[in-house]
């Protein structure tokens, strides 16, 4: 169904309007462009920033969990009981350590004994590793750089008692290598072995997700309980404000966040001058009859066109300098989409009611001179 003539007619004006005065139309396209990419990209900067920052915390140990028995206790968790935590719904993962009195080290590497630590197989899923046998061995980040083993290597390892006095047991092993923040310090630079199947633990480490992280420390004193009433003690592998920030209070508080109004009131402030500039036009259309709905039409078909070449290439140039400048892709399309549309959404608006405002005829104009 076509538009009515009158209203053919008005857009046929306003697209005229729009290519014939090439200086303010390339200025009102220049500032749409300028003030879309401007908005698109500092949002999509930040909120990158941001993201990477709450990634940084969640790797280092940010939903992570220490589990140790009750002080007042003096016990030790079951390592049946920790295993079994990674079955809860909302616990990604869940082992067990027990740090023994033995050392260990590799027979390519016979002079750099580190602490030989037992932890429950539980540990392939906390990590998502592959899980191995227990003649495998993980290798921490604290010492895998100065005795060379590579992941998926086999050695000979020797694990012997701490003051020397003797050899406990010599065989081969599969090597992985574990690098990660999570692991505690008394842990992190030691010999990990998936042996620990039952019995007692000095520690129980478990992961967890972001909808479940301000309950699942509550449970897990609980169900970690040693002893029969002492809970066990929980302590989040990092503080709450670690990096100081509660990430999803400072995105909602985001300045940037509100880029988009700032936008648009300057796109708006730009076409209102135009139009102003262009009251006497106006006033001949509406002395030779156009009324306001013809008006309103010239104007907003002007206003698409030239507005709409800015936001297509203000969005193509702010995605692809976001991206370039390191921002996460799905981070740099959401974040400049959102902020051109809603900022292009309140200027258009904006136009309209531009577009609404009263305009007298020549004959008015006569009158008021008089």
């Amino acid at each position: 169904m076509t538009a009515p003539w009158p209203t053919r007619l008005a857009m046929r004006e306003g697209l005229a309007s729009a290519l014939s005065s090439w200086g303010q139309s390339i200025m009102v396209i220049a500032a749409t462009t300028y003030l879309m990419v401007g908005i698109g990209l500092a949002n999509a900067l930040d909120v990158s920033a941001l993201a990477a920052a709450e990634r940084e915390w969640i790797d280092a140990g940010g939903y992570a969990f220490i589990v140790e028995p009750a002080s007042a206790d003096g016990g030790a968790l079951s390592v049946g009981a920790c295993e079994q935590l990674s079955a809860v719904d909302g616990i990604v993962g869940s082992f067990a350590v027990s740090i023994s009195d033995r050392a260990a080290y590799p027979s390519s590497a016979p002079g750099t004994q580190a602490t030989w630590v037992q932890v429950s197989p539980g540990i392939y899923q906390f990590f998502g590793l592959s899980a191995q046998s227990s003649a495998d061995v993980i290798v921490t980040a604290g010492i895998v750089d100065d005795i060379g083993l590579t992941d998926g290597e086999y050695t000979v390892m020797t694990v012997t008692s701490y003051d020397g006095t003797g050899t406990v047991r010599s065989a081969p092993v599969s090597v992985t290598t574990v690098d990660s923040p999570v692991l505690g310090d008394a842990i992190a630079g030691a010999y990990l072995s998936p042996e620990l199947v039952s019995g007692d633990a000095q520690q129980c480490y478990v992961l967890t997700d972001a909808p479940h992280v301000d309950t699942i420390g509550a449970y897990l004193a609980a169900a970690l309980a040693t002893g029969s009433t002492a809970p066990a003690v929980v302590q989040p592998r990092l503080s709450a404000n670690t990096y100081g920030l509660d990430f999803a209070t400072v995105y909602g508080e985001r300045v940037l966040g509100w880029a988009w109004t700032a936008g648009s009131l300057a796109l708006v402030a730009l076409w209102g001058a135009l139009q102003f500039g262009r009251r006497t036009r106006m006033a001949i259309y509406a002395t030779f009859g156009a009324h306001s709905r013809a008006r309103l039409t010239m104007q907003l078909t002007e206003w698409v066109t030239l507005t709409g070449i800015g936001v297509v290439w203000g969005w193509a140039i702010g995605v692809t300098l976001a991206i370039g400048l390191g921002a996460d892709i799905r981070i740099a399309l959401a974040q400049v989409t959102m902020q051109i549309v809603a900022a292009w959404g309140a200027a258009s608006i904006g136009a309209v009611l531009w577009g609404l405002s009263p305009v007298g005829t020549l004959l008015d104009a006569l009158k008021d001179r008089n």
